[in-house]
């Protein structure tokens, strides 16, 4: 009856999850995981999240045509845009709810990104 009852459970949402503070890496591999990687085909860049308050935190979201998407840290891994935020902004961005963050680059590629992250957490039907 246990296992039963532990598998009717609600899934943990992304804002539940948020609340918990993990480390930015964390969510964002979360988030990259769910992700559908035929949702990524003719798509190829990174988008580096550059994290104000905690610089050696900051990492790098690879889109590789058709592949799954990668989370790096940040280095020297090519990226098309670089978002600037903190951590707290980070969690919430990826809640959905609008933040400060700084976008430079690609514009498109942080949009197509999101929009990924978005439909993968039933957000977005596309």
């Amino acid at each position: 009856v246990r296992k039963l009852l532990k598998a009717r459970r609600a899934p943990v949402t992304l804002d539940e999850l948020a609340d918990a503070a993990p480390s930015p890496r964390v969510l964002l591999a979360a988030l990259a995981a769910a992700v559908d990687p035929a949702w990524t085909e003719g798509h190829r860049f990174g988008v580096r999240y550059e994290l104000e308050d905690d610089p050696a935190a900051s990492v790098t979201v690879i889109a590789e045509d058709g592949r799954p998407l990668r989370v790096v840290d940040a280095g020297d891994a090519e990226r098309a845009a670089t978002v600037t935020l903190s951590a707290t902004e980070l969690r919430k961005l990826l809640a959905g709810s609008a933040t400060g963050a700084k976008v430079t680059g690609d514009g498109r590629a942080v949009k197509a990104l999101h929009t990924w992250f978005d439909r993968a957490r039933g957000a977005s039907e596309a």
